[in-house]
């Protein structure tokens, strides 16, 4: 419980008001909870949509939707994603890179990149029949945020001060933590999946593998570029998985529905 509260207090913005047993090893393994994090914005987010669609149309409700989502996150996922584009589009050089993204200036690949992406993902909500849209809402926010988790058990941490805001919280989670997350996200993915696709758990393993493919692209790509990962390009990841995963659900329920 300690190490879920921990979670909920490092990825949003939801005040925990008693004190924690706070230590950097206990904080580091509350990563393993992150894809459960995942249901606090996905739930905020359904929650906003049915209200504002009372008086407002899809588009508007969607924008709420994922203005309250970023409000309750504290824009974790979608500033790594800005620092990302802004250091791999304009660095040179590793050392060049990594320089622009701790930079708290935003450049014109992020600000471009990150307009982009939010109108690619409201287009891409609003194509989703309305009534699995809360479950899609679930099913995004859960399996993206598995991405990173991932990401941190097969890559190195690039940053070598110990001065580094995320360093005290990214390490490599064990074996078992790591099994623990991912069992997490599929029992939950499961549940989602069962009302989107009328109980074809089968193919969930179709988003899952080909998941498992993108995680892959994106660690060659990351290793490539710096040799391993940094907090910035985590959230990057993340936001890049939302993406493939709405791609995903489109792809597949446009033969079920």
């Amino acid at each position: 419980m300690n190490k879920l509260l921990l979670a909920i207090q490092f990825y949003t913005r939801i005040p925990i008001p008693f004190a924690l047993n706070y230590s950097k090893e206990e904080t580091k393994r509350a990563t393993k909870y992150l894809s459960l994090i995942g249901l606090i914005p996905a739930l905020v987010m359904i929650l906003t949509y049915h209200i504002s669609l009372i008086i407002l149309n899809t588009w508007s409700s969607l924008i709420l939707s994922l203005i309250t989502s970023t409000l309750v996150t504290g824009a974790f996922h979608e500033d790594g994603f800005i620092d990302s584009l802004d250091g791999l589009g304009g660095g040179w050089t590793k050392e060049d890179k990594l320089k622009i993204m701790k930079d708290s200036r935003v450049g014109s690949y992020g600000l471009i990149g990150y307009v982009l992406m939010i109108l690619l993902k409201l287009s891409l909500y609003a194509q989703i029949k309305e009534n699995i849209l809360a479950y899609s809402f679930i099913l995004v926010s859960v399996l993206a945020r598995q991405v990173p988790i991932t990401l941190t058990r097969f890559l190195n941490y690039v940053r070598g001060d110990e001065t580094s805001k995320s360093n005290q919280y990214i390490d490599k989670l064990s074996f078992v933590d790591h099994g623990t997350a991912w069992v997490i996200t599929i029992l939950i993915s499961l549940g989602a999946w069962q009302v989107l696709l009328k109980g074809q758990h089968f193919l969930l393993l179709l988003p899952i593998i080909t998941l498992i493919v993108l995680i892959i692209l994106i660690a060659f790509y990351y290793k490539k570029q710096l040799g391993g990962y940094t907090g910035d390009l985590l959230g990057a990841s993340e936001q890049i998985s939302e993406i493939y995963i709405l791609l995903s659900i489109i792809s597949i329920t446009h033969f079920f529905y």
